[in-house]
């Protein structure tokens, strides 16, 4: 055991040293919040796919600490680094204020709140430097700050023109985006010969049946167990779990849509695809984390990690806020479908996250440290390709 844990350490210092993305990049300033659900085996972790850190209730996280502890973590980081605020939208209910620590955020001097992009330059904190600027910002703390979404809807044009005529403005999200919300985007990524490793093996396949198409899949990934994703769902819609002799029968459901069964399933997992529209699919070989013990039953867990990719000063680095461990519906020792068995799920009423211990927070991080910044510096030069 502790022979492994040494090569794991070692093998993580040796991609440090070699793909640590740690010199000056050309790219301007640039801010993501963003979330990696993952699998950790007490060694090696692999990505099952990235998510949008501001679309994320944080319900799991919230159980384990105080309600809202991760965005005041992310509202702390941007104070940190001197960056304002600009919260674009109407203020959320209370409930949901509470939940993002927005009355955290009023009280600190970064924070503007504003209701469109238009009103930013008529805000009384718009800075005049700005004004006579035409050039991105390659700080944070210099930059005009970083806009941020939440309930506002603002046409692309808006957007487009505040960006063309201010460009020391940082959108949150702007360079990663592309890769949260598209799992294709995702696995194409990692397809780098420094990420693939960080991946399970996966592969897009046109949503065409074929009579092949199974055993294609079989042969390219080689699995006992297939997991099939949707390419742009959230929340684990679409997500199904299936042995390698149901698979078939299962590509003939979603693949064909056949009717009946879809409707009558009440199961997100399979309904998704009933409206399905994407021309492509996901399937990825299954992968497990190392068995989790929670109240005398025995779980295969999947960790969520939270973390800010930032750019600043031409240097790609990342700030983590924090993890735990998402639960499946239910335990191994119980009876149940590999999805009930497998695929993580945040609800209420019952315990379905865990604390992740120092011992595992750290390596994983470590682990993920380097990765994270190769692919960071990847996006960074698609969004900001250089002439």
């Amino acid at each position: 055991m502790k022979r492994s844990i040494i090569t794991s350490i070692f093998v993580s210092l040796i991609f440090h040293l070699t793909s640590h993305p740690s010199l000056p990049n050309p790219f301007p300033a640039d801010i993501s919040f963003c979330i990696a659900d993952l699998k950790y085996d007490g060694q090696r972790i692999k990505i099952c796919e990235f998510g949008d850190g501001m679309r994320s209730m944080f319900y799991g996280h919230d159980q384990l600490y105080e309600k809202g502890k991760i965005w005041t973590l992310f509202w702390h980081f941007l104070q940190q680094t001197n960056t304002p605020v600009w919260f674009l939208g109407a203020k959320p209910p209370k409930t949901r204020a509470g939940e993002m620590a927005l009355g955290t955020l009023q009280k600190m001097s970064i924070s503007r709140f504003v209701d469109k992009v238009a009103n930013i330059e008529n805000h009384k904190m718009f800075p005049k430097k700005t004004r006579k600027k035409n050039i991105a910002a390659q700080s944070l703390s210099e930059s005009g700050g970083v806009v941020i979404f939440k309930n506002s809807f603002t046409p692309s044009f808006f957007v487009s023109e505040f960006v063309r005529k201010y460009p020391g403005f940082i959108f949150l999200d702007s360079s990663t985006k592309k890769y949260i919300s598209d799992k294709y985007e995702t696995d194409k990524l990692f397809q780098d010969p420094n990420l693939q490793p960080f991946r399970p093996r996966c592969k897009a396949y046109p949503k065409k049946y074929a009579s092949d198409l199974a055993e294609t899949i079989c042969s390219d990934l080689q699995s006992k167990i297939y997991v099939i994703k949707p390419i742009n769902a959230a929340k684990g819609d679409g997500v199904i779990m299936v042995e390698k002799k149901d698979l078939e029968k299962t590509l003939k459901l979603i693949v064909l849509k056949d009717p009946l069964p879809l409707a009558l399933s009440q199961d997100s997992s399979y309904t998704y695809w009933k409206n399905d529209r994407n021309p492509l699919f996901l399937v990825e070989e299954f992968v497990g984390s190392k068995p989790l013990v929670v109240e005398e039953k025995v779980y295969d867990p999947t960790m969520r990690v939270i973390f800010v990719l930032y750019n600043d000063n031409g240097l790609a680095q990342v700030q983590f806020l924090g993890a735990y461990w998402k639960l499946p519906a239910k335990s191994l020792d119980q009876k149940g479908t590999l999805t009930e068995l497998y695929k993580s799920k945040i609800s209420g009423g019952k315990i379905c996250s865990v604390k992740v211990s120092p011992e595992d927070y750290s390596m994983v991080t470590t682990l993920l440290e380097p990765m994270l910044c190769t692919a960071y510096i990847k996006m960074l030069s698609l969004a900001y390709p250089q002439e």
